[in-house]
């Protein structure tokens, strides 16, 4: 007798981001309250790893596992890792984060406001092995594993295939609460999902994750690197000019990937499903804007 496959439904993954959103604005302040700024950096990274196993990692793989009811080797698609791909998502991840990072950097310049509090910065090999794994390696797995095999799919049952990718995208930077940062995770998630919809794979994702993350980690505690993007910044013209340049030689290893290209289907959504987007929408929206208010 074959398991009948679970129908997915948005709701209960829609209300779980929800959730996760304003727990992690709780978990933020407990962390704020219990390490000061001037706390050694390894304790800060512990904190956000069990955040983000207990956030991200729990609800992604109890909705995966119970709800889809998706085995490990499924999940991860082993029998399609090719080198080829891997290297050329590599390489995608490493051009957007430069050009993100700029992006990013303009919106800090003109809206010092809007800046994100800042990570600690390893003081040592100890600390930037552990901030690897708190910043680049738990967020890829869990986040992807959480959005492009729990939300998307979910969304692609109900809605088209291209407003799934959107609406996942649009969700992803919600979720990160960082107001100039939305263009960079909303690009991010865009590529993300498209990756995982045009592969049928995780594994690639998760790898145009991580990259993407180390590098973003690389450049915060390197002094050459961090230096020279801020000396390109008050030149806009030329930052607007790399940016557009960076983004369009990350965005042509997709040529490449492509196999069979796998065709956009369009699918009309009920009333319902649209109402209960919008709701999502609107409910996580105070806690993007709660760390503007603090």
């Amino acid at each position: 007798m074959t398991r009948r496959k679970p129908a997915l439904k948005s709701w209960p993954i829609l209300t779980v981001l929800v959730v996760i959103a304003f727990a992690s604005q709780g978990i933020n302040r407990l962390m704020n309250a219990f390490l000061p700024s001037d706390a050694p950096a390894a304790p800060r990274y512990l904190f956000m790893m069990a955040k983000s196993v207990l956030l991200y990692g729990l609800p992604a793989f109890s909705y995966i596992f119970l709800a889809r009811g998706i085995p490990m080797p499924a999940l991860m698609e082993k029998r399609q890792l090719k080198a080829k791909p891997l290297l050329l998502v590599s390489l995608m991840a490493i051009l957007h984060q430069c050009a993100l990072t700029l992006l990013t950097g303009l919106f800090f310049l003109n809206f010092p406001t809007l800046a994100p509090p800042l990570v600690p910065a390893p003081a040592n090999a100890f600390d930037f092995v552990l901030a690897m794994i708190a910043l680049c390696v738990l967020p890829a797995i869990f986040e992807e594993s959480l959005f492009r095999r729990g939300v998307f799919p979910s969304l692609q049952r109900e809605f088209s295939d291209l407003t799934a990718i959107l609406a996942t995208a649009f969700l992803f930077a919600l979720m990160h609460s960082q107001p100039a940062s939305f263009p960079a995770h909303f690009f991010a998630g865009s590529i993300l999902t498209y990756l995982c919809f045009e592969t049928r794979s995780l594994i690639y994702p998760v790898v145009y994750h991580f990259i993407f993350n180390l590098v973003s980690l690389i450049i915060a505690v390197n002094p050459f690197l961090g230096g020279l993007f801020s000396s390109i910044l008050p030149a806009a013209m030329l930052t607007a000019a790399i940016i557009c340049l960076l983004l369009f030689l990350g965005l042509a290893p997709f040529w490449l990937l492509r196999e069979p290209r796998r065709k956009l289907i369009a699918r009309k959504a009920s009333l319902g499903a649209v109402l209960l987007l919008c709701a999502a929408f609107i409910l996580l929206l105070p806690s993007y804007i709660l760390p503007l208010l603090s």
